[in-house]
């Protein structure tokens, strides 16, 4: 089972970013190693096998950098760590067994404590004013239906591609839904809609539409995106279609900040 320990955006990320607390939970063994180095030849591998697995007590992490491992220690997004620059470029691999009688959802904690304890992590929390586009109920009211009930052994609907359009149609809550979308906007997506229900969003977004968004959202700027140089028309448009709307705002985010962490890890 994959199990990912990231959580929806989270301006105010409460107790998870204080320090690790004495007497936390901690894995019953755990080897930590640097990874192997990428090249050119082994990129696309890697890339396929990065990320945390958990299948029964067995838990393996493959290539994952740092930064990357704190993130999903204490469920931040990136714009919510700050750290030097080696701790995005330096990927390590940790294989560890969860103690009887715990579950996936403690691994975060877990991890927490690994990290404190091989990379002596030492951090601090900070508040600082980052850009965000703020999700709001647009002028017209909301579009989107509540969420109906799943029949037994109903699979969830997933995201599709066909002719040249990326269909959505899944029950997300405003918080997923952000989520969704940074991943096509220049910056974080934050909830402030209010709204605390499941709903059923269908959106349709032309591919070549999807991908300006996209390359625009890394750092990217192409040629044909001259007319529309954050390449995001078509993400405001399908949020419209919602009775949604994107508004730009600065606001106020924790930010987990680094002050200590050690590039080799304690032996195992």
């Amino acid at each position: 089972m994959t199990f990912q320990l990231g959580s929806c955006l989270l301006l105010a990320a409460a107790g998870a970013l204080g320090q690790p607390a004495e007497g936390r939970l901690s894995f019953e063994v755990a080897s930590v190693k640097a990874s192997g180095a990428i090249t050119f030849k082994n990129a696309d591998e890697v890339k396929r096998g990065a990320g945390i697995q958990i299948d029964g007590a067995r838990v393996d992490i493959s290539m994952m950098s740092l930064a990357d491992l704190v993130r999903q220690a204490y469920g931040l997004k990136a714009f919510q760590f700050s750290g030097p620059a080696w701790m995005s470029s330096e990927r390590y691999d940790v294989h560890a067994k969860l103690p009887t009688g715990a579950t996936p959802a403690q691994a975060p904690a877990m991890l927490q404590t690994l990290l404190a304890g091989r990379f002596q992590l030492a951090f601090h929390r900070d508040s600082r004013e980052h850009p965000v586009y703020a999700l709001l109920v647009g002028k017209n009211g909301l579009k989107l239906p509540a969420a109906e009930a799943d029949s037994p052994g109903t699979a969830p609907r997933k995201l599709e591609m066909s002719g040249g359009v990326m269909r959505l149609n899944r029950k997300m809550t405003m918080p997923a839904l952000c989520d969704f979308l940074g991943g096509f906007v220049d910056r974080p997506v934050v909830d402030m809609t209010a709204l605390t229900d499941t709903y059923q969003v269908a959106l349709d977004i032309p591919m070549e539409e999807l991908k300006r968004a996209k390359t625009a959202a890394e750092g990217i700027h192409t040629a044909d995106s001259a007319s529309d140089p954050l390449g995001l028309s078509a993400m405001f448009a399908a949020v419209q279609q919602l009775g949604l709307r994107l508004e730009p705002r600065k606001t106020a985010v924790d930010v987990l900040v680094v002050d200590h962490a050690e590039k080799v890890p304690t032996e195992n």
